[in-house]
């Protein structure tokens, strides 16, 4: 007898370059219902979101490999229905509204206050599940 699939508030990619925080994040957002994936670096992004359906992406802005903006732009134009929270330790507001214009749903402070998380990351997938309804309606 097989054991019933779990039923999830949906899926999320966790993206970070410190694995402490990015498998922090991963592990709260895992304990609050969602299908989280953890990935440190812009390739496992590419791969991550190519093999399996992604609902909504956290994004760190500082990454080793890449500026989590082009990262934000790379998301966009060729996964636009995947929606984009971004991350940053930074207090600077100029990149959060760049990240804004070029897509971003939201946009998270660290260090993360948990239950501010939980709030935008809920925010942020009623909006993509708003999203995908209004796109499946207007196909039919």
């Amino acid at each position: 007898m097989t054991s019933p699939t779990p039923v999830t508030k949906g899926s999320l990619l966790v993206v970070d370059d410190e694995p402490p925080i990015g498998e922090l994040l991963q592990q709260w957002l895992q304990d609050e219902g969602y299908a989280a994936e953890y990935a440190p670096r812009f390739d496992r992004v590419k791969a991550l979101l190519a093999e399996r359906s992604i609902d909504l992406v956290t994004l760190d802005i500082m990454m080793p490999d890449a500026d989590g903006l082009q990262v934000l732009e790379w998301i966009k134009e060729h996964y636009p229905d995947v929606g984009v929270v971004m991350a940053t330790a930074l207090g600077d507001l100029d990149t959060v509204l760049q990240a804004m214009r070029l897509g971003a749903s939201g946009y998270l402070i660290k260090p993360f206050n948990m239950e501010l998380v939980t709030e935008e990351i809920g925010l942020a997938m009623e909006r993509q599940r708003l999203i995908a309804e209004n796109r499946a309606y207007q196909k039919d």
